[in-house]
């Protein structure tokens, strides 16, 4: 649903000179999450690092 408001609402990937380069190995962004016991959302972080080839995914706020 994220990539879809992305890509057809907010126009994010028409124009890719506009776009932030990925010139550092490590992207953090933030995602909505579905609890478990509630149809609530809440923001979560996450880290992708192409060097490690991992993401690191943070349940809890935290600075990073």
């Amino acid at each position: 649903m994220q990539f879809i408001r992305a890509k057809y609402m907010r126009k994010e990937f028409v124009f890719p000179d506009k776009q932030s380069p990925y010139s550092t190995n490590a992207k953090t962004g933030t995602l909505m999450k579905r609890g478990k016991e509630k149809d609530s959302y809440k923001p979560r972080t996450f880290t992708i690092n192409s060097m490690e080839n991992c993401i690191q995914y943070y349940v809890k706020s935290q600075v990073l």
